[in-house]
């Protein structure tokens, strides 16, 4: 060992990285690994700020500005500062480099956003590109909620873009609210892997379910089904959601629904 090298207990770092974790959480304006995109969807006012996770050396500095609605946003402002003093008052004027400014509004969590502790994880029932599948429960305003749980795993550049899509996807579709489009009701982001929370639809694909089952669905029902989905390609288009391969997507089968037929990823 060189002679001004210091050794590192590897308990003792994970413990001290435990704690700092957990004193980051307890902030309100604390939002994980939420991605870079979506800071323009959350900060809105002049003095808006949130604390989220960087991955060092993602280039991940700044983002652009919004020229649709005349505005800039300052972000990515790396401070050297123990988690324990984060949460005390941040009025004072900042000066990182030539830009000034003044952190006034911390922001909260939106709705769309739930602890990992929110989440109770049940039986795998898929794996798709970018990881497992499973049903789960979350809490949601004093209920519980059975939903679909989409784990983002991986660390490799081509898991990081899968994740990214992933995000992209959520955030197109998180306001969408239609009878026949499976919902999404947020995304777990203040820890790894992140959670993608969707709807449970326990009826299974809608392709499989016919093919085992075809000879006892009434005409009736399957003109029902189509119309469902007719609908809710419909209301896609309606909100600028055009999707070019539409034959890939996935239709589902909700039991004992009178409209049956819902349009899942």
């Amino acid at each position: 060992m060189a002679q001004n090298e210091v050794e590192v207990d590897p308990l003792k770092k994970a413990e001290e990285e435990k704690e700092e974790e957990k004193i980051l959480k307890e902030l309100k304006f604390y939002h994980g690994y939420l991605p870079r995109e979506d800071l323009l969807f959350v900060l809105k006012n002049e003095g808006d700020y949130l604390l989220r996770v960087s991955e060092v050396g993602s280039g991940d500095k700044t983002v652009e500005p919004d020229m649709m609605n005349k505005r800039a946003i300052i972000l990515s402002v790396l401070v050297e500062v123990p988690p324990a003093e984060v949460a005390s008052p941040l009025a004072s004027p900042t000066q990182p480099g030539k830009a000034k400014f003044t952190l006034k509004n911390p922001i909260a969590q939106q709705r769309w956003e739930f602890h990992h502790s929110d989440v109770q994880l049940g039986k795998l029932i898929g794996e798709g590109a970018y990881g497992e599948v499973r049903e789960g429960t979350i809490k949601k305003r004093e209920q519980t909620l059975e939903v679909a749980v989409k784990l983002a795993k991986g660390t490799g550049e081509l898991s990081k873009a899968k994740i990214k899509e992933m995000m992209r996807e959520a955030r197109l579709i998180r306001n969408f609210k239609h009878r026949n489009i499976v919902r999404l009701y947020g995304v777990a982001v203040d820890e790894q892997p992140l959670y993608i929370l969707l709807e449970l639809v326990k009826g299974g694909a809608l392709n499989v379910y016919l093919r085992g089952n075809g000879d006892k669905v009434s005409v009736l029902e399957k003109i029902t089904m189509c119309k469902g989905a007719a609908q809710g390609v419909e209301y896609l288009h309606k909100q600028s959601c055009e999707n070019q391969r539409l034959w890939t997507v996935k239709i589902r089968r909700e039991l004992h629904d009178p409209w049956p037929t819902k349009i899942a990823n």
